[in-house]
């Protein structure tokens, strides 16, 4: 990692620097790449793992204990409500039980399965847990330091692999959990081609938003003691431009202090001074 950064380091700096092939231009002069100031929307996210989860989900208990004599079904198969998951059978020295069935109390598919044939269990032991896809969740617990920063409605990204699924939060709670010391925030996915019952995924929640606002590239800020700056390029030369910066993710800032259409310097910002003439990359 550390050999990638720096080739890509010297790379970057190197691009700053004038074009030694170019003899017509002054061997002083810097060549920076430079962007277009535009107007749009930025999100700032924060990254948490979640949990997924059907929002009906349950699982199958016997309502008797009894010893497992037959399984019906099998783990990824679907199962109506009331139809038979498995039977047991109750017998005590000196007495004969009909077995009893043991049924689900919703359809969906069966996403585990816990026990097995000859298994002994009581009225305590799951038997398996039965989701309705159709209605798949993301659970995210959540600390205090972001919990009210979070809006229902709100822009969320899940990751499964490489691949992201947008999805919007549908619930946040209003408060913690006195064990945890997290609170709890629901995502609904837009599609739940990806995603498993009980899978662990990573999750990007939106917590702030900024609609209509001049975002530029984070690259082309630039701190001196408390003051943001950027290198506004006037024709040939860079000029100190001092900003406000609104809002930033790890990409983009949300600044006030320049206009729809100005032109910026949009990297190699610390090689350059104030009214240096440049060469803009194009």
């Amino acid at each position: 990692m550390k050999r990638i950064i720096l080739v890509f380091t010297f790379f970057l700096l190197s691009s700053c620097f004038p074009d030694k092939d170019d003899k017509l231009i002054d061997k002083r002069i810097k060549s920076v790449p430079v962007s277009v100031v535009k107007e749009g929307t930025i999100y700032k996210t924060v990254i948490y793992m979640g949990f997924v989860q059907g929002n009906e989900q349950v699982d199958i208990y016997p309502f008797q204990p009894g010893q497992i004599t037959k399984i019906y079904k099998k783990e990824g198969s679907y199962i109506r409500r009331g139809e038979v998951f498995a039977e047991l059978r109750r017998d005590l020295p000196g007495t004969t039980y009909k077995p009893f069935k043991v049924r689900s109390p919703i359809s969906g598919r069966i996403v585990i399965i816990y026990v097995s044939k000859g298994m002994v269990v009581n009225t305590s032991v799951s038997l398996a847990t039965v989701v309705h896809k159709g209605n798949l969740n993301v659970v995210v617990p959540i600390g205090a330091e972001y919990l009210k920063e979070i809006r229902i409605g709100s822009l969320s990204y899940i990751y499964v692999d490489k691949d992201s699924i947008k999805a919007y939060v549908t619930h946040v709670s209003m408060g913690l959990n006195a064990q945890t010391g997290r609170g709890k925030v629901v995502i609904k996915p837009v599609s739940n081609e990806k995603l498993i019952p009980n899978m662990a995924v990573k999750v990007a929640l939106t917590i702030n938003k900024l609609d209509g606002a001049i975002v530029i590239p984070l690259s082309a800020v630039f701190k001196e003691g408390e003051n943001f700056y950027v290198y506004l390029v006037k024709e040939d030369r860079v000029k100190l431009k001092s900003i406000q910066v609104l809002l930033k993710n790890d990409k983009y800032a949300a600044v006030k202090g320049l206009i729809k259409g100005d032109t910026i310097v949009s990297s190699c910002i610390r090689t350059l001074l104030p009214g240096e003439k440049i060469k803009i990359i194009k």
